[in-house]
């Protein structure tokens, strides 16, 4: 279900999207990146975990899944934290729950940008190439960057914004937790 706010109005409308529609969820990431809003991970109905990643052209109103090149992609996690710095996007943290939580410290970063993104012959289905660019402790990636001390611990339940003057990712508050 996508709604939309008119300033002008000062009202709320219901959105009709065309294609394939991601499935109900809750504590998903979104963010938007030029006239696209992306839509990654959270908790289907029944609290399965998800890490799928979606798009929704703010234009046309189609909404597209994009998969992973190679299978490589952040972990199933809900409440993680996402925001976009041009055509990139940056994924900090969420916790799998089924059935208690575990947090972990993950950045990870993925190109959206519309020229780079490939398509798969088979289906036409777009792709995008994840990277783990940082973690604190263990991971449960089978490879990136060794472990750095200063990512802030495990996490879920935050927020984190691009600023661009000092190419910054600020995060700020949620739950902490020891991995594991």
């Amino acid at each position: 279900l996508v709604q939309a706010y008119r300033f002008e109005t000062n009202t709320w409308r219901h959105v009709t999207c065309k294609g394939e529609v991601p499935s109900s969820r809750f504590g998903h990431a979104a963010s938007l990146s030029g006239h696209d809003m992306f839509v990654f991970g959270g908790f289907a109905q029944g609290r399965s975990n998800l890490n799928d990643l979606w798009r929704l052209d703010l234009t046309t109103f189609q909404w597209t899944r994009i998969d992973a090149v190679a299978n490589r992609v952040p972990s199933i996690r809900g409440y993680p934290a996402m925001t976009a710095i041009a055509s990139e996007l940056f994924l900090f943290g969420g916790a799998r729950c089924s059935p208690g939580c575990t947090c972990n410290s993950e950045l990870w970063r993925c190109s959206v940008d519309r020229k780079t993104m490939r398509r798969d012959n088979a289906d036409g289905s777009l792709r995008a190439e994840w990277r783990l660019v940082a973690h604190a402790k263990s991971t449960d990636a089978d490879s990136g960057p060794e472990a750095d001390p200063t990512v802030p611990l495990h996490r879920y339940k935050h927020t984190m914004n691009a600023v661009l003057v000092e190419h910054q990712l600020p995060n700020r508050g949620g739950k902490q937790r020891e991995a594991g």
